[in-house]
């Protein structure tokens, strides 16, 4: 928050909302998550070095920092999933595709996971010249 500074021992301060309650636009969104497909790619002149995005992406079993990683499909796959309970999101980073996708939903329900995994993936297929494409999930693959 330009020209303010938290106090993060105050204990009004709302830890349990998702990403410490920072929102940005979806256009932004889009953007960041972009930044971190083209980071992962190896683009220099970026925000952070490549390195760091690698860093960032590496996972400690199957989660990194902020993003749980998985190979559906043989293909390395960034996801980070969120909600803050009135919606729900999930962005996927393929770089070895060069292929992100972000889906929104404006309401969570107990259906709506499966939902955005559905819509994802459907993206994910679309953007291959491959007609017999893998999803990036599956029921028993959950991004989680």
């Amino acid at each position: 928050v330009s020209g303010v500074c938290m106090n993060w021992t105050d204990s009004a301060f709302n830890t349990r909302a998702p990403g410490l309650d920072i929102n940005m636009s979806t256009t932004d969104w889009a953007k960041f998550v972009q930044l971190h497909l083209r980071g992962l790619r190896g683009d220099p002149g970026l925000l952070l070095e490549p390195a760091t995005f690698q860093k960032l992406h590496a996972p400690v079993q199957s989660v990194a920092l902020g993003w749980t990683i998985g190979t559906p499909g043989g293909v390395i796959t960034s996801v980070h999933h969120g909600s803050a309970g009135t919606f729900d999101s999930y962005a996927v980073v393929q770089p070895s595709r060069d292929v992100a996708v972000i889906v929104v939903t404006n309401s969570v329900t107990l259906h709506s996971d499966d939902a955005l995994v559905d819509a994802a993936s459907g993206l994910l297929i679309l953007s291959q010249n491959e007609p017999a494409a893998a999803p990036i999930a599956s029921r028993s693959l959950a991004f989680r």
